[in-house]
């Protein structure tokens, strides 16, 4: 089964891009800050999921590329 990247005409292999990722978890970060990304979560639900994000960010950054 090939998979077709939305932002190229690349095949896909299934397998994650580590600056892809970083890049995705990077965008949620900054809309769980500037507030378009769940706008109803209080500063202590942000904090938490910021960690969490960090977290997967950390681990990403022990893969080689």
């Amino acid at each position: 089964m090939e998979i077709r990247s939305r932002e190229s005409d690349k095949t896909m292999n299934g397998r994650i891009n580590k600056v892809h990722m970083t890049s995705r978890l990077m965008k949620i970060k900054k809309g769980i800050a500037e507030k378009y990304w769940y706008p109803e979560w209080d500063d202590k639900e942000r904090w938490a999921a910021q960690q969490a994000l960090n977290a997967a960010l950390d681990i990403l950054d022990e893969y080689y590329q």
